[in-house]
């Protein structure tokens, strides 16, 4: 008995390691919504993972630079960061299930930029993992609404079982899914061909300023058009999607170790002070907390 429990330490120390390919650690938003026919989702980005299913119904897709048609039974994964928005284009509305959380891990990292379509295995653990909502108020947990954050965990301390299981389920879907072959095609138009151009282009010039009229130049369009195409793709203005750009890339450079100052110098804000302003407004916090982080 006693050598059995030595080879067990002895491999344990030796040859098991510890593997984590999905931790799960936080569920920020679960909820359903109905929408009607042209609802339209405005552009956002946040440093948490969130995966979007159609119940029913269809909707029009984007993340950052590409653009998905959806429609019941497919699901996209929005990696952190990721410029998003949607678009009900279905006659009849839509329902939509909306599943926001922070993950580590190997799996964790393959949903990015993945859509699927669900087979009936998949959405019946979908069904499920929704289901869970039913014992949710609608509460959005963002970095600007943490005063809703106690109310929204009071609700799962009161369901610790079924919080574990429906934890369980998201595993289990997003492991599940982590194995199908990703072969969802892009919505493509001239429309969002000049979409991912003038995104590419900003994403070239992230140090400095671009203007409506010398991006729509480049990119052989009218200004007009411009506009329109980042408001009907994007939901917001070329000006804030460009400034959320250079947002979540300072983000990036601050939780790798690069001071506000340099951060603000390499984005080509004005001033550290300006940039700063420009951080906070945006994500409502502070660029030298995420530095100290």
């Amino acid at each position: 008995m006693i050598f059995v429990q030595k080879l067990v330490v002895f491999l344990q120390r030796n040859f098991i390691e510890p593997i984590s390919v999905l931790t799960l650690s936080r569920i920020y938003t679960i909820f359903e919504r109905e929408c009607l026919n042209g609802y339209s989702f405005s552009g956002e980005s946040h440093d948490f993972w969130e995966l979007v299913y159609v119940a029913e119904g269809s909707i029009r897709v984007s993340a950052d630079d590409r653009v998905y048609n959806l429609s019941e039974g497919d699901i996209i994964f929005h990696k952190p960061l990721e410029l998003h928005k949607f678009t009900v284009n279905c006659k009849s509305g839509a329902k939509i299930n909306v599943l926001s959380y922070l993950a580590e891990g190997e799996i964790a990292e393959k949903m990015a930029g993945r859509v699927f379509s669900l087979n009936a295995e998949q959405k019946l653990l979908a069904k499920k993992i929704f289901d869970f909502s039913e014992f949710l108020s609608e509460i959005e947990i963002t970095e600007r609404l943490l005063d809703n954050e106690k109310d929204y965990y009071n609700v799962l301390f009161k369901n610790p079982l079924k919080t574990q299981l429906t934890i369980g389920y998201i595993c289990e879907l997003i492991i599940s899914l982590s194995k199908s072959k990703n072969n969802f095609m892009e919505f493509e138009s001239e429309e969002t061909k000049l979409f991912k151009k003038a995104i590419e282009i900003m994403k070239q010039h992230l140090g400095d300023s671009v203007s409506v009229p010398k991006l729509a130049f480049s990119i052989g369009t009218s200004e007009s058009t411009l506009k329109r195409i980042f408001d009907k793709y994007a939901k917001l203005s070329v000006y804030k999607y460009f400034l959320q750009l250079k947002i979540n890339q300072a983000t990036i450079m601050l939780q790798n170790g690069v001071s506000v100052g340099k951060t603000a110098e390499e984005l080509g804000f004005s001033s550290q002070n300006y940039f700063s302003s420009c951080y906070k407004r945006e994500t409502g916090q502070n660029p030298s907390q995420i530095n100290k982080d």
